[in-house]
């Protein structure tokens, strides 16, 4: 977790005594790290990139994927602006929420 901290969030990561965490996580009051990746992604503003012939084909090659099952077939997509996470996608419900870097050529070739 302190290298997914330091990497993903940015953050340098301080130990919190289990008498505090344990009331401020029963609370809601704190976050994991996997958590906080998930609130961020969750909570991005939906991507106003413009559209890309990339980004079109990207698009059409993962609605194309989800139709193929009936499990996976209603599902939407949605493309998040999330620069402040390293979290590529989220299952929420009846919604998938992917990082709008790969809509780009570019970040999404980047390692």
């Amino acid at each position: 977790d302190v290298d997914l901290i330091r990497r993903s969030l940015k953050k340098e990561p301080k130990q919190l005594p289990r008498r505090l965490w344990d009331p401020l996580k029963r609370f809601n009051l704190i976050r994991t790290p996997q958590e906080q990746r998930r609130y961020l992604l969750r909570n991005a503003v939906d991507s106003a990139l413009e559209d890309t012939p990339f980004s079109v084909g990207v698009k059409c090659s993962l609605r194309a994927a989800l139709a193929l099952d009936a499990s996976t077939r209603d599902l939407e997509l949605r493309f998040k602006s999330s620069t402040d996470t390293e979290l590529d996608l989220l299952l929420e419900g009846s919604e998938i929420l992917v990082n709008e870097k790969w809509l780009d050529f570019y970040s999404s070739h980047d390692e």
